[in-house]
């Protein structure tokens, strides 16, 4: 409560005497909401929200006897052992004849045979190239000239020669297997042959090769 005190052109609140502290404010707050806790907690146990606590049983108080003191037992009585008596034992003697062991052989297990080798026959070679030997060309193989002196003297006879052909066919060398007993004729022969005759090359398979053949020349007079 205030009281009102006036004056002239002035309206003054002055504190009552009755005002209270700041504890008292505080003081009366919590009583409040304690109060207002309480019915909370009564409205929710009303409700069965929060269980009711359950009262405290009556503590009962039980007299128990004193527990009796055990008498004293008497120390164990100690049994009296007696020793035995040992008399003298005689002991056997046994005699062992010690039969030294005799040796025994020991066989040795043969040793396992080796299993069979398979023996591979060598390789066949290979088939040789067949020969083929040369062969003459025929429009080459023209006779000579007769020697004018071997004709005006006469002279007459068959040469044979052995030739060597090359690669190529050419007659590469010509020797005297036979003269014609003129040694004009035999010249003749062999330098016309080595001059003009021509071969087909021998061949081992498709390969040319050089290779030896005769030829016979001979010399008449007509």
């Amino acid at each position: 409560m205030h009281d009102f005190s006036s004056s002239p052109g002035t309206l003054r609140l002055h504190p009552s005497a009755t005002v209270k502290t700041r504890e008292q404010r505080i003081g009366g707050v919590a009583f409040v909401a304690s109060l207002h806790a309480a019915v909370v907690y009564g409205l929710l146990t009303s409700l069965g929200v929060i269980d009711v606590p359950k009262p405290v049983s009556d503590l009962i108080v039980v007299n128990v006897a004193d527990i009796p003191k055990l008498e004293e037992l008497p120390p164990p009585i100690m049994p009296v052992i007696e020793t035995p008596r040992v008399e003298n034992v005689i002991v056997p003697v046994v005699t062992l004849d010690y039969i030294p062991p005799q040796p025994r052989a020991i066989t040795l297990p043969a040793p396992p045979s080796p299993p069979p080798q398979l023996v591979q026959a060598p390789p066949a070679p290979p088939p040789e190239p067949a020969f083929v030997p040369p062969l003459s060309i025929a429009e080459t193989h023209t006779i000579p000239d007769y020697p004018p002196v071997s004709r005006r003297l006469g002279e007459r006879g068959t040469t044979h020669l052995m030739l060597t052909i090359n690669e190529q066919g050419i007659v590469a060398g010509a020797t005297i297997v036979d003269s014609s007993d003129y040694r004009r004729l035999d010249e003749a022969a062999m330098n016309w042959i080595k001059a003009n005759w021509r071969y087909t090359p021998a061949r081992e398979g498709a390969k040319a090769v050089s290779s030896k053949i005769e030829a016979e020349v001979e010399f008449r007079l007509l």
